[in-house]
């Protein structure tokens, strides 16, 4: 057998083309697969055989190989690249040589191949086309799965929640009495209202100061109210109303808690985790998504916190005033 540069290019453009890579790397999702079943289409079997002797002759520049080392060669084959075929290295060996893709002569293996596909080129290209295809199928597989979670999304949509507008005007005058009582305690002054069926369950104020507990937002008390009085974490139907649009936190508990809708007074632009800095369930993709309404008594709600702020800075200019 020639062993010059010449010769070396030749049998590397034998062994392998990108097509074959592509194929070989498809069958890497058969994990299990037996010689036998991998036989059934013969173009798999030549796919696995073209791309073992391609590694086996380290891209075709070896033509020729002790029986000893090829066998070694080809072990390591099958557990670098090949641990998906269930078949051991002496069934694949001799596989080879009943096809007749490998002869022996004088204690040395050899090998050739009746039709030369296009390829020519190193190991790692190899690999590198391997790693693209399998990056590739991944990017193919999460945009399917996307596809399919948002249909199914779609499909399984609950209905949406009757709006009754004179309840939700109702049932936020209790929000805002909650957020008054709040207030007059040197809370920021929220108030919130859980309701199931238009009878309210729970109602809860800030109590971030009093508590100690950054947490202790009107929302949170008020879901932790109504789950602890109605014995379930999952609030299903449950509509909560709330003076100010919910931060961050707020709404990622109530998409968790599973409430139905969400209605709100005064926007947040600055911080609200509905709509004003950010929707935190949309860009969270978590599972429940709630209704939104939002302005209801808009006016007396942020009438009260601009009160409550305005009274705060009177108090510190004085207080500063004093101190001087």
């Amino acid at each position: 057998m020639p062993d010059n540069a010449a010769a070396s290019a030749a049998a590397s453009r034998r062994l392998l083309d990108l097509a074959v890579v592509k194929h070989f790397n498809h069958l890497t999702l058969r994990n299990g697969v037996t010689l036998a079943g991998l036989g059934r289409d013969p173009r798999d079997l030549e796919a696995f055989f073209r791309t073992a002797l391609y590694f086996i002759s380290d891209a075709g520049v070896l033509t020729t190989l002790e029986r000893e080392i090829f066998e070694e060669r080809l072990a390591d084959f099958l557990a670098r690249h090949a641990r998906w075929l269930r078949a051991s290295a002496e069934e694949v060996c001799g596989a080879l040589f009943g096809c007749g893709l490998v002869g022996e002569r004088g204690g040395e293996c050899f090998w050739a191949l009746s039709v030369e596909p296009r390829f020519a080129g190193a190991p790692q290209r190899v690999l590198e086309a391997w790693t693209h295809y399998d990056e590739a199928r991944v990017r193919r597989r999460s945009k399917v799965r996307a596809q399919l979670q948002a249909k199914n999304r779609a499909l399984h949509r609950p209905a949406e929640p009757v709006v009754d507008p004179e309840l939700d005007a109702r049932l936020m005058q209790e929000a805002l009495r909650a957020a008054r009582r709040a207030g007059a305690a040197g809370e920021v002054p929220v108030g919130a209202v859980l309701a199931m069926d238009g009878n309210i369950v729970s109602s809860a104020g800030n109590e971030v100061v009093s508590r100690h507990d950054p947490t202790a937002h009107a929302e949170i008390l008020a879901l932790r109210s109504a789950a602890a009085a109605l014995g379930t974490e999952r609030l299903n139907g449950a509509v909560l109303y709330v003076t100010l649009e919910p931060c961050a936190m707020c709404s990622a508990a109530l998409s968790l808690a599973r409430v139905a809708r969400v209605v709100w007074g005064a926007d947040d632009p600055g911080c609200g985790g509905m709509r004003g800095a950010l929707n935190v369930i949309e860009r969270a993709r978590m599972n429940h998504r709630v209704a939104m309404t939002a302005g209801v008594l808009r006016a007396d709600c942020e009438r009260l916190l601009r009160d409550f702020f305005e009274a705060r800075r009177k108090e510190q200019k004085a207080a500063r005033s004093a101190g001087r």
